[in-house]
């Protein structure tokens, strides 16, 4: 009647391959971004500045501690330092924003910026942060930075790969994990959770729950492949108190026949079933035998 980890966190002793921002970066593509090379494989990440203020202000924040400051965003064409020049010289004229938006190319919003002194021009930018007509903010990645990026969350699915999930240290896991949900999912005082529709990318966060050391039931909403994956609030479980609480007992059962059941070398492992992962184990020889009848218990 003892108490069984759901989980225990994967210490992994191996040197931090990947810097914290980055790992972020990956969880907000992850869960908000999107990847179009006919676009000129530029990375977009979105986030709405009506309802989030705060995470437009800490994305911005991320890519420029990563790429540096973000620049004019090129329209058809790269602009140039002439153009630049021409803006910051018709800015000191006290000339018109839109004037000098429809004069240069350069977007409304970023010479608002430039002329309240929030940014700086910068001829050879990283990323460019774009607002949309619907109060969307969209971040846009330069293709020439995001390689890293593409070989860590692959494919236009956006599926974390093994190597970049088994890379990670446990406070990057975590990390992920918080991100994750911080922009896919929901938080109250009784779950986390994030939503998911692939597969894929909800065996991945799994995987990333589990070396985290993270407890998680995945629950899909009926006749759709749309899924919850909550992590829980309990670290153990007790299979007898469960039973008891559901007014069932514990069931001898008498099998004769062919049983699988993985050997490993201290007699347990972690398994992943309907949803769930939990730690089980090996029937040891001291509380197996045969029964009266010759029947293996």
């Amino acid at each position: 009647d003892s108490k069984i980890p759901l989980a225990a966190s994967f210490n992994n002793l191996n040197d931090k391959i990947y810097e914290d921002d980055f790992v972020e970066l990956a969880a907000w593509y992850y869960t908000e971004g999107s990847y179009d090379r006919r676009s000129g494989s530029y990375v977009n990440i979105r986030q709405s500045e009506t309802a989030n203020p705060e995470y437009c202000d800490r994305i911005y924040n991320l890519l420029t501690r990563l790429f540096g400051p973000s620049g004019p965003l090129p329209r058809g064409k790269r602009l140039d330092s002439e153009m630049v020049n021409l803006a910051v010289k018709m800015l000191k004229e006290g000339s018109a924003t839109a004037k000098i938006s429809a004069v240069t190319g350069i977007s409304q919003e970023t010479i608002r910026r430039w002329k309240i002194g929030e940014r700086t021009p910068n001829l050879n930018p990283a990323f460019w942060d774009v607002k949309r007509y619907d109060d969307c903010m969209t971040f846009v990645i330069s293709s020439s930075v995001v390689s890293e990026l593409l070989s860590c969350i692959t494919g236009s699915d956006k599926i974390p790969s093994l190597d970049f999930i088994n890379s990670m240290t446990n406070t990057q896991l975590n990390l992920f994990i918080d991100v994750s949900i911080m922009a896919d999912g929901s938080e109250d005082q009784n779950q986390r959770c994030l939503i998911q529709s692939n597969e894929e990318r909800i065996k991945a966060f799994e995987m990333i729950c589990v070396l985290a050391g993270k407890p998680f039931h995945t629950s899909f909403r009926k006749n759709s492949n749309c899924a919850k994956i909550s992590l829980l609030r309990n670290e153990y479980t007790n299979p007898i108190s469960s039973l008891n609480q559901r007014g069932s007992s514990p069931e001898m059962v008498h099998y004769n026949d062919v049983i699988w059941c993985p050997r490993v070398q201290h007699g347990n492992w972690f398994a992943r079933r309907n949803g769930c992962g939990y730690f089980t184990g090996n029937t040891y020889e001291g509380y197996a035998g045969y029964s009266s009848d010759g029947t293996y218990v």
